[in-house]
Order: C-alpha cells, then structure tokens, then sequence
C-alpha cells in the first residue's frame, strides 16, 4: 500500500519570492524535486513535492533557516515519517502561508467574444 501524503503547514513574514526559491532549494538540497505547485493570489501556496523519509529533517532544516516557522503536527509528521522505516520517495505537500499587509494581487481577465 501506498504511504499517505505528509502534509506540512508554515507561516512566513518573509517575501514570498525568497520564500518560494528557498523552498525549491531546499527540496533539491534535501535529495528531492517538486512535482507541482498552487498559488493562492499573494497570500498561499501548496508545494508539492517528493522526498524520502529520511531527507525530512533535513528539509525541515532548511525550511526553519529560510525563515519558515513550521505548526507543532508539521513537525511531528516529520519526525514520525522519519523514523517509520518505510523506505523510498513520499510525497509531501508543504501549504505556506505568507504574512503581510499588502494588497491581494488582482489579474484582470480579458472578455472573451462569443
């Protein structure tokens, strides 16, 4: 069977431009590679990404250091995706949330004829 997705949640006050190559950086730094990305206006984004196991802490190191501050069951799925023995890639899908006061960002959308 199929290991389940391990979801992470962090917050940042940092630009969300940093944020997003610290991130991509990390993911390859740690051994893995982004398989896909949402972005929520300038306020989220869901990363999806594969990494083993035992590249988790690493990864959650390089999170912490870029700035990302990690809820407390992100960080206990890492650790207990770490330690379960289960070997080979997971998928992981890490949802940021990014702090600040500017404006949401607005994409105008052309009128379509028809």
């Amino acid at each position: 069977m199929r290991p389940r997705a391990i979801l992470l949640s962090g917050v940042t006050r940092k630009n969300r431009h940093e944020i997003l190559s610290a991130t991509d950086e990390a993911v390859s730094r740690a051994g893995g590679w982004v398989s896909g990305h949402s972005l929520f206006s300038n306020r989220a984004v869901t990363i999806q990404c594969m990494l083993d196991g035992e590249d988790l802490p690493p990864f959650r190191d390089l999170l912490l250091a870029a700035g990302v501050t990690l809820d407390r069951e992100s960080l206990d799925r890492i650790t207990t995706a770490a330690s379960d023995g289960q070997t080979g890639e997971r998928r992981v899908a890490v949802n940021l949330t990014f702090l600040h006061d500017e404006p949401d960002l607005r994409h105008e959308i052309p009128a379509v004829p028809g």
